[in-house]
């Protein structure tokens, strides 16, 4: 095939390959060695390369002089799993960084990995180049290039990973603090005679729910991506869920400006929730099976903690009969006007573990992620109405949501919510009772493996032991050094 591209302009390249010199693999050459134990040489030549002039018998027969020399090394590499290898490397051949100082990155890696201290590809690189710097080797032969992390990363099976989970708490801990605070609503509920335990969770819904990522040409340096102005405004919805699956209507806190009369603003904190003459008498028509207040902030306090106390649980017929109500460690809800009116209607609050609402919470565990993929889906939807209803000949122009339609995504998104969704909330927060029985009572799913292995005996049944040294990334089931014992 003619060659093609750019033109030299020095030199006549590179030599073609003349394919005089084969690599073959270890297990080929301990094959070779095992038929040369039992047969001459020129019988192991004629099995093994047969048809060959005279002129190349005499350098195969160096060839395998060379391999019974090394056999101890073939032997090894077959044995090891890494017979279909044609060469012997040694670990750190060619490598700039010494193998010491690579085994001690290793280490710093593990170290802060096993606190929690997370790892960046820009503090390997600084890493390494501290490490080789500390060896007094030249300067400059060793860059902790992209390539060279790359091969660091796989030779000892490492790699840049996604966070799934931030915070100061170790996963460790989550599941000794999600046990202990199981208990802790198991023995209150006891104390309370309640075989019902509820759950409220404060939230943010966004107008807009823009993308992080777009389908767009190769090799553009700047994405750039259209939005209504309103990315950064969202609402407050505190959710209600028990321990059945029932759910409650959410209470919604918008943002407000309070009028300047004093008189004016007291008027709609009492009789408005927070909102003008106007603006409320449109807000009313949406309060069908959703809670809409308004304040300066469009966040929650203790005012509204009582509000969303006496609607939920001031009417109830057995006000006789206590409550258990679950609450995370905002100061909004543990404000003393919040724990009077809380204890006047009988309703128990138990404060969710500070910095582990992420496993303790019913609403954190199972609720809010299908509740903001729900919101995610309405959002494109509404936005591909407008680009279906767009004018082609038009710039497009993106509207943002109106509050009727945020009120209404959240409504649609609550409801979505299956029986079985709110419950397992609860479960997953080991939060019912049948459920800590049941964990309690069950005996240990670990097979009695001794057990099993005495049975197989008694029984004659071969059992495989396996080389140790194996690596199964590596190794062949060819290669495999099986024993049978009986």
């Amino acid at each position: 095939m003619p060659r093609t591209g750019r033109k030299r302009t020095t030199g006549n390249g590179s030599n073609l390959k003349t394919y005089k010199r084969v690599a073959v693999s270890y297990r080929f050459k301990l094959r070779v060695l095992r038929f040369l134990d039992g047969h001459s040489m020129e019988k192991t030549i004629e099995r093994f390369y047969p048809g060959l002039v005279r002129a190349h018998v005499r350098s195969k027969k160096r060839l395998c002089y060379s391999w019974k020399a090394s056999r101890g090394l073939i032997e090894a590499k077959c044995a090891a799993g890494l017979g279909r290898h044609r060469r012997h490397r040694s670990r750190g051949m060619g490598a700039t960084l010494p193998t010491a100082a690579e085994e001690q990155l290793v280490r710093w890696v593990n170290d802060l990995r096993a606190d929690g201290v997370p790892v960046t590809g820009l503090m390997l690189k600084l890493q390494a180049r501290d490490l080789y710097a500390a060896t007094g080797l030249p300067r400059g032969a060793f860059t902790a290039s992209w390539s060279w992390r790359k091969h660091f990363l796989r030779r000892h099976k490492l790699a840049i990973r996604r966070r799934t989970r931030e915070g100061q708490t170790t996963p460790q801990d989550a599941s000794e603090k999600l046990v202990e605070f199981s208990r802790q609503v198991q023995a209150k509920m006891e104390e309370l005679n309640v075989s019902k335990v509820y759950n409220a969770d404060l939230t943010g819904v966004n107008y807009e729910y823009v993308p992080t990522s777009t389908v767009n040409g190769r090799g553009a340096k700047t994405v750039w991506v259209k939005c209504a102005g309103e990315s950064k405004e969202r609402v407050a919805a505190m959710l209600l869920g028990d321990s059945d699956g029932n759910k409650t209507d959410p209470f919604l806190v918008f943002k407000t400006r309070p009028s300047k009369v004093a008189e004016t603003a007291r008027a709609n904190l009492v009789f408005r929730h927070g909102f003008g003459r106007q603006l409320r008498d449109d807000l009313q028509n949406l309060e069908v099976g959703v809670q809409i207040y308004g304040n300066r902030a469009g966040w929650w306090n203790s005012e509204l903690s009582i509000e969303f106390l006496c609607y939920h649980f001031g009417r109830r017929e057995n006000m006789h009969e206590p409550v258990l109500l679950l609450w995370d460690d905002f100061s909004g809800h543990w404000h003393q006007d919040v724990l009077i009116c809380a204890r006047l209607l009988n309703v128990e609050l138990m404060r969710v573990p500070p910095g582990y609402t992420y496993v303790c919470q019913p609403a954190d565990v199972a609720w809010n992620r299908p509740l903001k993929e729900h919101l995610r889906k309405q959002w494109i939807e509404f936005l591909l109405d407008q680009v279906r209803a767009a004018n082609g000949g038009a710039p497009f122009k993106m509207a943002p949501p109106s509050r009727s339609d945020v009120v209404q995504w959240i409504k649609n998104a609550w409801a979505s919510l299956s029986t079985s969704t709110i419950i397992g909330g609860f479960k997953k927060a080991k939060l019912l009772q049948a459920d800590l029985r049941e964990a309690e009572d069950q005996p240990s799913s670990e097979p009695n493996w001794g057990e099993l292995i005495r049975v197989l005996q008694e029984e004659c049944v071969p059992m495989q032991t396996i080389d140790s040294r194996k690596d199964i990334e590596e190794s062949e089931v060819e290669d495999e050094a099986v024993e049978w014992q009986f």
